[in-house]
């Protein structure tokens, strides 16, 4: 086993030269020291080469790779195809891994023969200094339902490099990227929940998740795009479609409320309506328009 790492973990880093050390160092004090690490630099103008550079003349394992920015779906694409492991994980250059996170992996790997698939655990939200546990939520039949309704981040997740030859990140989608991955993966792999808190996920301003950055709008197109792919069809409850469809129109109205532009506002709020008229946040979208019209808060 030794000749081989087990685990190829890989990160992807945009100008995070002061995040990297502790994150790297959560994978230096695991439990379980069989496996490498790519850092791949998605183009960084700060000094990520030389601090990464640094940790790794002094731990072999370590390798980095630099690419021209395009964005963390092509990093961790980069990374999986330079890794060696049985199985590929990821992590975010500012979350963290507990101790025992690569041990439990594979104690439970073990236990299920070594299979073709991909495992999630769960985590801990860490912010600033506070840390607060996840509710651990059954994953139940349908492992495609689970990822729509529950966002799974990188860290959690650990695919065997066998999956990663058939299906990577789409370079095409961002926000829900890791989204459309578990989702495409779980049509043909088995899907397993590892129910044990074993990463740290940090939340902070610079979060991909920001209504001030419209972060629904590539959302949207994100679920678009997967919900066309042709082994998706008819894979997704229509319900559910239409509620994720119109969450996110409400996502794009929000922001557009919130830099005070009325029209835009009152478009996707009434877009998000029609596409799911039934829903239980109805009144709470249009309480927004009311609310607005009231204040009178808009950009003339």
């Amino acid at each position: 086993m030794m000749d081989q790492p087990f685990f190829s973990v890989v990160i992807p880093a945009y100008n995070r030269a002061g995040l990297l050390p502790s994150t790297i160092s959560s994978v230096q004090n695991q439990a379980f020291q069989n496996w490498e690490l790519w850092v791949v630099d998605d183009g960084s103008t700060d000094d990520t080469r030389q601090v990464v550079e640094e940790i790794a003349r002094a731990d072999a394992r370590i390798h980095y790779v630099f690419q021209v920015n395009a964005e963390r779906s092509a990093a961790r694409n980069n990374g999986a195809r330079n890794s060696k492991g049985r199985y590929i994980c990821f992590l975010d250059s500012d979350d963290y891994y507990l101790p025992d996170h690569l041990q439990k992996l594979f104690n439970l790997l073990s236990e299920q023969d070594f299979p073709d698939a991909l495992v999630f655990t769960h985590c801990y939200y860490l912010r600033g200094s506070e840390r607060e546990a996840q509710v651990i939520t059954e994953m139940g039949s349908d492992p495609i339902d689970f990822f729509l309704r529950n966002s799974i981040i990188p860290a959690r997740v650990c695919v065997s490099a066998s999956i990663f030859q058939v299906f990577q990140f789409r370079t095409d989608i961002v926000i829900v990227e890791d989204t459309v991955l578990w989702c495409t993966i779980a049509t043909r792999y088995p899907i397993i929940q590892l129910k044990a808190r074993t990463v740290l996920y940090h939340l902070h301003d610079d979060n991909s998740v920001d209504i001030a950055k419209n972060c629904f709008l590539p959302r949207l197109k994100g679920l678009r795009k997967l919900f066309s792919q042709p082994d998706m069809l008819d894979k997704v409850n229509p319900a559910l479609k239409r509620h994720l469809i119109s969450d996110s129109y409400f996502g794009i109205a929000r922001h557009h409320h919130l830099m005070g532009r009325f029209f835009p506002t009152v478009w996707f709020v009434l877009r998000s309506i029609l596409v799911d008229p039934v829903s239980s946040t109805t009144k709470k979208k249009i309480y927004l328009l009311y609310d607005f019209i009231k204040s009178k808060r808009w950009a003339v």
